[in-house]
């Protein structure tokens, strides 16, 4: 599908405004859609036990069948890999353990319902979080948007999407979004990958972080992030709650979208409190997670970095995610720890990858809501140092 600013009004409402489980019975996910917290849970602590526990446990769940898929196409991309992405102080298993946890998963993943539950509770543990809340994790998703643009500047097309400047990692403190979208720093530096037609869609495309530029000639432009200027990140949904020009109860990618047409002067000039800039790349039009791995819709999750006192950021680890997923209903999902971004922000924040095009679309921007989450690990994975000390029955 093709974004204009009139025709996106369901985008990622909920990204604009933000920066794993477990129940002895069936689960009963309430979500409330108007009211859900823009935040996870806190974490008591982690603790191993039996895949047993998992509420799910025995039953199909949603999109099995392309799970295989997406394990072949990560198990290819950690062929070439000669490292994992660095996670502090939790090591987590290495990557020859991470390979053969997966290869295990993948060979499951085309076996009967039966035999692929039977082989899971042989080789994995459920790693989950105890909280004091039923549905501590919180959701939102993101997807792949295409916007129209040209190469060149032009009168409909004159918002630039940069690439990254050659000193961006050395000199990141210069490249502030109002000396390039104001000042005209990078103008002329031959670092404009294309043109689009505002800079609420620039922005857009930032939050994103990937998307796909159709031309005037016709021909498509795939754009994959490249980097940032490592300063923090502020959603314009909250600066427009705290000017008071939409309520908390009526954000949404639609409200955003209004107060820009009706003054775009005043919104761009709103938008600059975002201190993040995101330059981009031009790509194979795949889009590709913080780890490398090409993400895939339903089994590809974005989490908060781990820190020294959590679980957020394992790279490539399962995760079973329990929601009530907007058009879709009660689902439970088997998805894989591939990206991270600077809006997801929280011990249990997870954004899930849709895909991309209308359906995706739509799903994105009714999202945010509460909902379970856990993590997989493998016997054979070294014990995780951060666990309650309880002992776990056949566990490590």
């Amino acid at each position: 599908m093709i974004l204009s600013l009139p025709k996106c009004a369901v985008l990622l409402s909920a990204i604009f405004l933000a920066g794993c489980f477990y129940r002895s019975k069936e689960p009963s996910i309430s979500v409330e859609r108007n009211k859900a917290p823009m935040e996870s849970a806190a974490v008591e602590h982690w603790v191993l036990s039996e895949l047993r526990d998992h509420p799910g446990f025995g039953k199909e769940f949603t999109r099995r069948s392309s799970l295989g898929t997406h394990l072949q196409a990560t198990l290819q991309h950690l062929s070439l890999r000669k490292t994992l992405p660095a996670t502090q102080t939790e090591p987590g298993p290495t990557l020859q353990e991470l390979r053969n946890g997966l290869m295990e998963l993948r060979q499951l993943a085309d076996q009967p319902l039966s035999l692929f539950w039977k082989g899971l509770e042989e080789n994995f543990l459920l790693l989950r979080p105890v909280s004091n809340e039923t549905n501590p994790a919180f959701f939102t998703g993101y997807y792949t948007p295409t916007y129209r643009g040209s190469r060149k500047a032009s009168k409909n097309f004159a918002h630039p999407v940069y690439g990254p400047p050659a000193d961006l990692k050395k000199n990141s403190a210069q490249y502030t979004r109002e000396a390039i979208d104001r000042r005209g720093m990078l103008y002329g530096k031959g670092l404009e990958i294309c043109y689009l037609s505002s800079p609420l869609e620039v922005l857009l495309l930032q939050v994103q972080g990937s998307g796909t530029v159709l031309l005037e000639d016709g021909t498509s432009l795939g754009i994959g992030f490249a980097g940032h200027n490592d300063k923090p990140y502020t959603s314009l949904g909250k600066v427009l709650i705290g000017e008071g020009l939409v309520s908390a109860e009526e954000i949404s990618l639609r409200a955003i979208i209004k107060a820009y047409r009706e003054d775009p002067v005043m919104v761009s000039d709103l938008i600059l409190r975002n201190k993040r800039y995101i330059f981009f790349r031009e790509s194979d039009g795949k889009p590709r997670g913080s780890t490398g791995a090409v993400v895939n819709a339903f089994h590809s999750i974005a989490t908060e970095r781990f820190s020294d006192r959590s679980y957020r950021f394992l790279p490539h680890v399962p995760a079973w995610l329990s929601l009530d997923l907007p058009h879709e209903g009660n689902t439970q999902l088997l998805a894989l720890c591939q990206d991270t971004g600077s809006a997801i922000r929280g011990d249990l924040r997870v954004d899930i990858y849709l895909g991309h095009g209308a359906p995706a679309e739509r799903v994105a921007g009714d999202l945010k809501h509460r909902g379970q989450l856990t993590f997989l690990w493998h016997r054979n994975w070294p014990r995780p140092t951060q666990i309650a000390s309880a002992p776990v029955k056949n566990s490590l």
